[in-house]
């Protein structure tokens, strides 16, 4: 029985109340108010004792254990204890045993409850931000209803039920500067859940492209249930986003199931966004077909994935313009939406490209192997216009090109093999080769110097085009992309960003 002056039946009522009021599942009440109990024990007896606190969870008895190692001589009086003194709770102990006496029934002062009281609600407040904390943490990328509470130079800030969140300007739309007021209504998309001495900190926003997934979600019921899945999202907040959409089943058309019977849900959508313009588009594993769906009203002559990292279209010049859009704005959300560089050329300007690649080719060649302009042209003209192509030839049907034999055929593999290795075994060129930087280019920069991390760190995606020549890094396919990856990466290693 337990002498706390609290009738059991008292406790469980307690511990039912506060389940109820702090939406806490009655086994973290149980741990919060055990561990108060522990807190108001050692205030009273001291801080070193070992004390255990459990309560009957079938009929709320408060059971008080206190922890003590048996010893010959007590030196210790907190937590040690004599094996005569030991024996009279547990005859069968011995030395280096641990007993546990009984303090269920001391009593406790007025204070010390004070004490339990002060200690449960700190524990059940940090029980109840840890719950918070994981809700809405799993709501990170998810869209909510709130009430803005105060207006703010720096954003706004809402009300999520009972639990703040911040939006800075940069996560409202440029239309919506200035334009909320206190207790108006807001939707908005959980961006950050941070955790913080005092709790934790939400940020919202709806500016990202999660919102406008969420959004999407929230409007088109195939998209929750799964008959639609959305592939890629690029956004320009407030202005136009552009949205790849995929059915497995064929019989269905994803891209009308979006837009919606006389376009009501993607007019619901644009409204909630203030009127930013949304294409959808069907997605396609192929990035040709994929900028195909991309260019629908846009006529083009042909399409070319000219490297991993870049795709290019050949339209008629009329239609340049609209493809790219006003400031590049289409041209960079429908590259977002492919994942690689696009680029936009006329028939003129890709027959050109054509001619001016052949002969950044041959020069390259004649730069890199030494042979002559004639050799570099024939090895173009049968399709091996790089080192690592070159390389990868089978040296038979190397052999039997037209003015070649096997011992040319040998020479010139032995020398593109040289260069290759050479590369390899250099840890700076190396890095360079797994970033997919062509072969041609990286002889280049050794050329200008660019050979160590800092040269290549101190350099601006400007000055670097510039040095290693805009001509060769584009008929290489090297992206702008890549070069500033490449620059980023130097300046993290050398701790200058």
């Amino acid at each position: 029985m337990s002498n706390l002056n609290i009738a059991s039946s008292d406790i469980l009522k307690y511990i039912e109340m506060l389940s109820s009021e702090r939406n806490i599942q009655k086994d973290h009440v149980f741990q919060a108010l055990e561990s108060a109990f522990e807190d108001a024990v050692r205030k009273k007896f001291g801080k070193d004792y070992q004390i255990s606190v459990n309560i009957n969870k079938k009929d709320g008895v408060i059971n008080i254990i206190k922890k003590m190692q048996v010893v010959n001589k007590v030196e210790n009086i907190y937590n040690e204890i004599s094996l005569v003194e030991a024996k009279k709770i547990s005859k069968d102990c011995e030395i280096g045993q641990t007993v546990e006496a009984d303090f269920s029934r001391l009593e406790l002062s007025s204070d010390v409850m004070m004490i339990v009281k002060s200690s449960l609600i700190k524990k059940l407040t940090e029980f109840t931000r840890q719950n918070e904390y994981e809700e809405f943490s799993k709501m990170i990328g998810s869209c909510v209803n709130g009430i803005v509470k105060r207006v703010l130079s720096s954003g706004l800030v809402v009300i999520l039920g009972k639990t703040e969140c911040f939006v800075g300007k940069r996560d409202l739309l440029f239309q919506e500067n200035n334009s909320y007021k206190v207790n108006d209504k807001i939707t908005i998309g959980i961006k950050e859940v941070n955790r913080s001495d005092k709790g934790f900190q939400i940020f919202g926003t709806r500016a990202n492209e999660a919102f406008l997934l969420s959004l999407f979600k929230q409007s088109i019921p195939e998209i929750e249930e799964g008959i639609i899945e959305i592939k890629a999202v690029a956004r320009d907040p407030g202005s136009r986003s552009k949205v790849a959409v995929f059915c497995l089943d064929r019989t269905k058309d994803p891209v009308g199931l979006c837009i919606g019977g006389r376009g009501k849900r993607i007019s619901a959508i644009s409204k909630e966004l203030k009127d930013e313009k949304i294409d959808v588009v069907e997605w396609s594993p192929e990035p040709e077909v994929l900028l195909q769906n991309c260019l629908k009203g846009i006529q083009y002559e042909g399409i070319e994935k000219v490297s991993n990292n870049l795709i290019q279209a050949v339209l008629l010049p009329e239609f340049i313009s609209t493809a790219i859009g006003r400031k590049g704005q289409n041209a960079n959300l429908i590259s977002k939406i492919l994942g690689m560089e696009v680029n936009f050329i006329t028939k003129e300007e890709y027959s050109n490209s054509r001619v001016n690649d052949f002969e950044m080719k041959v020069a390259s060649i004649v730069n890199i192997i030494g042979v002559d302009e004639i050799v570099a042209k024939i090895l173009i003209s049968e399709g091996l216009d790089t080192i690592v192509k070159i390389i990868n030839c089978d040296p038979a049907r190397l052999s039997l090109i037209q003015s070649f034999n096997e011992e040319i055929a040998n020479q010139i593999q032995s020398r593109c093999l040289d260069i290759y290795n050479g590369l390899m075994n250099d840890d700076f060129a190396k890095v360079l080769i797994d970033l997919n930087f062509p072969i041609e280019i990286i002889f280049t920069m050794f050329q200008n110097e660019i050979n160590t991390d800092i040269a290549l760190a101190s350099l601006s995606v400007e000055d670097f085009i510039d040095t290693v020549g805009a001509s060769s890094i584009s008929t290489f396919r090297l992206t702008k992309n890549q070069i500033s990856q490449a620059i980023m990466n130097k300046r993290k290693e050398l701790n200058l960003i």
